[in-house]
């Protein structure tokens, strides 16, 4: 007696055939290029939002190196408001565990918590609004002194984006 071996086909094995081909025939379709491996579909579209005038280069270099200079000092003077901030917490929790009165202690240890979430809230809005100074100079600078616009990939949202969590 001979067996013969059936193979069966599903309706999924079907669809991913299916699915693969149209992709590889959607591929190919897409596949001429500009001759600099690019697709031309691409290249189109590059093209449209390529500037047609030069770019000033060195000015936007100097205006980047002013931003992220002022971007690292604005972080420096943060770190420092942070820094007086907990060492004046340190100082004012250990003076307030050293009255002896409970109602005078909670209230100092209170006072204590309370003075360092304000310096941090502070440090923190400090560092945003001189950030978006920075930025907005740094555009501005752009714009009109180098004579042209900043793509949206270099913003203010790539730069830490926005928050600093403690």
């Amino acid at each position: 007696m001979t067996s013969t071996k059936h193979t069966s086909v599903t309706v999924g094995t079907v669809a991913c055939v299916a699915i693969v081909s149209a992709f590889f025939f959607v591929s190919a379709a897409f596949a001429e290029t500009n001759g600099a491996g690019v697709p031309s579909a691409m290249h189109t579209t590059m093209m449209k939002h390529a500037s047609s005038t030069p770019v000033d280069t060195a000015c936007v270099q100097t205006a980047l190196d002013t931003r992220e200079t002022a971007i690292g000092a604005a972080f420096d003077t943060m770190q420092s408001a942070v820094k007086a901030g907990l060492t004046t917490r340190k100082s004012s929790l250990h003076d307030a565990w050293g009255l002896s009165d409970r109602t005078a202690r909670r209230t100092a240890i209170k006072t204590a918590w309370a003075k360092w979430s304000s310096d941090n809230k502070a440090a923190q809005t400090a560092l945003r609004t001189s950030r978006k100074t920075i930025w907005n100079t740094f555009q501005s600078t752009v714009k009109n002194t180098c004579k042209t616009s900043v793509p949206p990939e270099e913003g203010l949202g790539q730069d830490g984006v926005g928050k600093i969590a403690l």
